[in-house]
């Protein structure tokens, strides 16, 4: 029997694989190849090649993060994704950890350059996102980023950390000044995917098509958390952003519509920073980076609000009638 070939791989990696593979498959169906996928920040990803020519993408979730996602409503999603043909077809899930296997799409692995600099990729992005949030998908959890930064700082505070970014009060208090106000006057909730990072796109570019996975943070939500996250997490500059913005919208958008976006991206950013000091706890090797990680969203979060309509639009916000 042919050796298989192993690329980037750590430790046990190896074994997990094989052995959920043998559980999955015939035993006749032989692994010829496992190569890691780069991208994810939590999970480890991999393309797995058979000897009768089939692949698959599998994921090894990461450590603790069932503890606080959750992964029975990522199964529930991911059924019905591809149902609307946004994302790939799943064989296995395991809801106790968020591992799986599905469909291994062909295609290019988004990267941030992609969505600064290609507008058929930031066209195609933005089109896939509107797609999922008209879908009519009726998602079995309500993504609600008040309540799950509110999560992320009880998980903190139960885990006795206690080192926080100088500039977080007071980002804090503009947070609970728009949730008081979304509480007052709740905005509509469609399907979301809630993490929109560009690896988590995938480019077939010779049949010009796209598809999104990863769905782990994925509930109903509003529509803007995503489409900030399309713009804030890859970094656009205003002639981009104003591509993806009217590729979303089918044109040019509203004033309020505007509103929506910038405030989508100070509760988008706002979110990951506690989510950041999160994974601190558990991924001690790796606390620096995500200190720093973090800390690109606090700056974020502070160009937001440096934008000069800022002070309007959030008034628009609070104040919507």
């Amino acid at each position: 029997m042919a050796e298989v070939k192993y690329v980037g791989l750590k430790p046990g990696e190896e074994k997990i694989i094989q052995e959920i593979s043998d559980q999955m498959f015939d035993e006749n169906q032989k692994i010829i190849a496992v190569t890691h996928m780069p991208g994810g920040l939590t999970n480890r990803n991999f393309k797995v090649e058979y000897d009768n020519g089939q692949k698959y993408a599998f994921r090894i979730a990461g450590e603790g993060t069932a503890e606080y996602l959750n992964r029975p409503c990522e199964h529930d999603a991911v059924a019905k994704a591809q149902i609307c043909g946004t994302s790939p077809q799943f064989y296995w899930y395991d809801e106790s950890t968020g591992s799986n296997i599905c469909r291994f799409v062909e295609g290019e692995t988004m990267h941030e350059p992609n969505f600064r600099e290609e507008e058929d990729v930031v066209q195609h992005a933005a089109a896939l996102v509107r797609k999922i949030h008209t879908s009519g998908l009726k998602l079995s959890y309500v993504f609600d980023p008040f309540a799950e930064r509110v999560g992320y700082y009880k998980y903190l505070k139960d885990n006795n950390w206690t080192r926080f970014y100088e500039e977080l009060a007071d980002l804090d208090k503009v947070y609970g000044q728009i949730e008081k106000a979304f509480r007052a006057n709740p905005y509509p909730l469609v399907s979301c995917h809630n993490d929109c990072l560009a690896a988590n796109f995938i480019y077939d570019r010779p049949n010009d098509k796209m598809e999104v996975i990863d769905w782990e943070y994925c509930g109903m939500n509003y529509y803007f958390f995503d489409l900030a996250a399309l713009i804030s997490e890859n970094d656009m500059e205003e002639e981009m952003e104003e591509v993806a913005i009217r590729a979303y919208f089918g044109g040019e958008p509203t004033e309020q519509q505007r509103a929506e976006v910038l405030i989508g991206k100070f509760l988008m950013d706002g979110l990951w920073i506690p989510w950041a000091l999160v994974q601190s706890v558990t991924k001690v090797d790796e606390r620096d980076d995500y200190w720093d990680w973090g800390y690109v969203r606090v700056r974020r979060c502070l160009k937001h609000m440096a934008n000069p309509n800022w002070n309007k639009y959030l008034d628009m916000m609070i104040n919507r009638k």
